[in-house]
């Protein structure tokens, strides 16, 4: 029984993992867009 529950936890964390990287991906896409938006902004005035 005791290795099902380990199994979990092991999948638990490369899900965990998984989740993370995908808010990184998209915290850092965010963040590109905003800053050519500040870019074209500063060029239109």
């Amino acid at each position: 029984m005791e290795w099902v529950f380990q199994r979990q936890v092991i999948f638990c964390e490369a899900a965990q993992n998984l989740w993370c990287k995908k808010v990184e991906a998209l915290k850092l896409y965010l963040y590109k867009g905003h800053v050519i938006d500040d870019r074209s902004e500063l060029e239109s005035r």
